[in-house]
């Protein structure tokens, strides 16, 4: 295509072997200056001439400010038809629930750009924010985690050694790729170990405390004297062809792939149902099996917030903590079984709407929302008896917020109930919030929304809501939040808030919003009151 040796007759010529700078010292200029130096060797050989193919964005870029001209350009997806035809790994047919048949095929990833960004995305979007591991970690929730596994997976793709599969239609198009699917493994050595993966956020520095751990517990490498292996980075399906087989076929292929490299064991951690009933269809043994719950309590030890003690009316001291709750779905379901019992049922805006006939489509939207899956960021603290072990036999309180920040509320859809009641309190909520907003009252970047406090009857009176308000304060303050707020409409919500240093920035009178919505509120205490804390930060 090009050979400067022939169109510029040089005798002698330098022949280029490569230029590099190591990762830490890389946007210094250094390269300019390596290629700067080369046209000081040619000048003491005589030669006019030194080129080379500049196959990187950044040398290309030291050359040109070096002054080197560009005699010849190609496009890596014309190379790529040309040098590496598009590898078919299989080729099936799946009929969809409307009864037509789709004709699809699997491919190696093909050098081009824009199939690349594809599966970027669609990896992000349908792995990272939905796999057990990643969520457990909390790398969705954190836009510095985010990034990273971005990188990571840009790093991936650009290794010489990842095997990129991607499930496609079979159109005979192989100019435009619509990826459906993708399955994504990296070939590891015992003579070139991995590079030891270092990451800023907590949430990835979690992640991969969670992918160490599960290695330590069943390693294939180890147990079959693995030496190359596949190591696997993780397997998709685009939501709308979920159930058609392509999840079954992509791990057909990894055994295919195998084959190749004559590797006699490809193994991995199955998180979702949809990839375990596609494994077991393939034929895929399970040699290893865990319970979420006792992951959880391997690496998402209980955090405890605060641990104080209490005296009841007869004496008697209860010793009490405040934790995060944890991932235990029976936990999760008797503290929402006392939050409906003893706040939404009690709280007098809830009662004033009527919501009786509501309750159900309300614990639904709940349920989801403390569903790993639920893009939805909450901080659910709970009050439970102090054991001296991570056991919890009851909650006996609790506090909801829900993280949003100024952008979430920018572009937030208004929802709509199918109960009457519902929709009320959210009107009423949305009328609230245009008297007082502590967002808009502070300017703030980031928030939290209350959801509500609690503490079960037999334990009232005993300071448990000034506590669960006061942790409220230090989990701000690791989100970097000054101020927090709500509407305190109980007497024992509004007198915690008021021992615990809350200020009241806004009171208004059941009397007036009685008439402003019309509705009939409990008469005691006779007014709403806009509460804040500040957080020292």
């Amino acid at each position: 295509m090009y050979d400067e040796m022939k169109i510029f007759n040089l005798d002698p010529f330098f022949s280029d072997r490569g230029l590099v700078v190591c990762p830490e010292y890389r946007g210094l200029g250094i390269a300019q200056e390596l290629l700067k130096v080369r046209r000081l060797m040619c000048k003491e050989y005589g030669i006019p001439i030194n080129g080379a193919w500049m196959t990187s964005y950044g040398t290309q870029k030291a050359a040109e400010r070096d002054g080197w001209e560009t005699v010849c350009e190609l496009q890596y997806e014309d190379l790529e038809k040309k040098f590496n035809a598009l590898k078919v790994w299989s080729k099936f047919s799946v009929t969809k629930k409307d009864g037509s048949v789709l004709n699809l095929r699997t491919v190696e990833l093909p050098f081009d750009a824009s199939v690349m960004e594809t599966v970027l995305q669609c990896y992000l979007q349908y792995f990272v924010l939905e796999e057990n591991t990643f969520i457990a970690a909390k790398v969705p929730e954190s836009e510095e985690a985010m990034e990273e596994i971005t990188d990571f997976v840009l790093n991936s793709a650009g290794d010489e050694k990842p095997q990129v599969i991607v499930c496609c239609y079979d159109n005979g198009d192989d100019a435009n790729i619509e990826v459906l699917g993708t399955s994504i493994m990296t070939l590891v050595r015992k003579s070139e170990p991995p590079p030891e993966l270092i990451f800023k956020s907590k949430e990835m520095q979690k992640l991969m405390e969670i992918v160490d751990g599960l290695t330590q517990i069943y390693d294939e490498v180890k147990v079959f004297d693995l030496d190359p292996c596949f190591s696997d980075r993780g397997l998709v399906v685009c939501p709308e062809y979920r159930g058609l087989g392509i999840a079954q076929e992509l791990l057909k292929v990894r055994r295919l792939i195998c084959k190749e490299y004559s590797i006699p064991i490809n193994g991995a951690w199955m998180t979702s149902y949809g990839t375990q009933k596609a494994a077991e269809r393939d034929g895929w043994e399970t040699v290893c099996e865990l319970q979420y719950e006792d992951l959880d309590k391997k690496f998402n030890p209980l955090k405890v917030w605060s641990k104080f003690s209490v005296t009841k009316k007869d004496g008697s001291v209860l010793n009490l903590r405040i934790v995060d709750i944890p991932k235990d779905p029976k936990i999760i379901e008797k503290a929402l079984d006392n939050f409906f019992n003893y706040f939404i049922k009690e709280e007098r805006t809830f009662k004033a709407a009527g919501n009786e006939e509501a309750m159900q489509e309300l614990r639904m939207a709940f349920d989801y929302g403390m569903d790993p899956s639920s893009q939805q960021k909450i901080e659910f603290s709970i009050c439970c008896l102090d054991s001296g072990d991570d056991q919890i036999h009851d909650v006996i309180g609790g506090s909801i917020l829900i993280y949003k920040t100024k952008a979430d509320a920018e572009k937030e859809e208004k929802h709509v109930f199918h109960a009457a009641a519902l929709n009320k309190v959210s009107q009423m909520a949305e009328e609230l919030a245009e008297i007082y907003d502590d967002m808009r009252a502070f300017n703030l970047e980031q928030y939290f929304i209350c959801r509500g406090v609690f503490v079960c009857p037999e334990y009232r009176g005993l300071g448990i809501a000034q506590e669960l308000l006061r942790i409220r304060r230090l989990i701000c303050k690791e989100y970097g939040i000054p101020i927090t707020g709500a509407w305190m409409t109980s007497p024992g919500t509004q007198k915690a808030a008021e021992r615990d240093g809350w200020e009241t920035v806004c009171e208004l009178k059941f009397s007036d919003l009685e008439k402003k919505f019309n509705v009939t509120y409990e008469r005691f205490p006779p007014t709403n009151k806009f509460m804040i804390a500040r957080v020292e930060l």
